[in-house]
């Protein structure tokens, strides 16, 4: 077989029309097309299609990759179970996923990080709220001590705790009432803060 055609898609110039003996055969990532030196004219076997199936593959997976990367930092475990879903192989998300860390796009030390200073903006969580949802993230046990040591302490959290109540202040206006308090125990527990946390914060409303 040989290649007698190879052109950029109009649409698309980062894909490539690839032509076998006259007749269109695949298109592939323009990567890909670079890596294995594909050329007009160049003779290909069944082994060298194999092979250019597995870099189109490869590049893909690297392309998914990069496009769940675009919004925020992931963690490898979000990764993995985003490649999963598009029905990668096993071997093909190992190679991307050390490809990904080699270049430091993952990094799940700084996504929990990431992950505490987002809550801590816009949705205040106590510090076993934000470990079992980094937990849930594939975050390890070791990350995650180092991580919340370092970030979350007894001032931390009593400063989200107030910034949680802060955000539910025009609902609960009247702090002596004890349905309003007990209501307030609920919500902020709910949120992983501890119980002397919440009972310091009571005190002062």
């Amino acid at each position: 077989m040989k290649i007698t055609n190879l052109s950029p898609q109009k649409k698309r110039k980062d894909r490539w029309n690839l032509f076998l003996d006259g007749e269109f055969y695949c298109g592939m990532d323009e990567g890909a097309v670079a890596r294995l030196g594909l050329k007009i004219g160049q003779e290909v076997d069944e082994d060298f299609l194999a092979k250019m199936e597995n870099e189109e593959t490869s590049a893909k997976a690297w392309n998914a990759l990069l496009f769940f990367l675009k919004s925020r930092e992931r963690s490898e475990k979000e990764v993995i179970n985003k490649l999963k879903s598009k029905e990668f192989s096993d071997n093909v998300i190992a190679q991307t996923l050390e490809k990904a860390k080699d270049l430091n796009l993952i990094d799940d030390q700084r996504f929990a990080e990431m992950w505490i200073r987002e809550r801590a903006k816009f949705n205040p969580k106590g510090k076993r709220a934000l470990q079992m949802e980094l937990r849930q993230k594939g975050i390890a046990d070791e990350i995650l001590k180092q991580v919340l040591a370092e970030n979350i302490d007894t001032e931390t959290e009593e400063s989200l705790a107030h910034q949680a109540f802060e955000k539910k202040s025009r609902v609960w206006t009247d702090m002596a009432d004890r349905k309003q308090r007990e209501k307030m125990t609920r919500y902020l527990a709910g949120r992983g803060f501890s119980w002397n946390t919440i009972e310091k914060l009571i005190k002062t409303k």
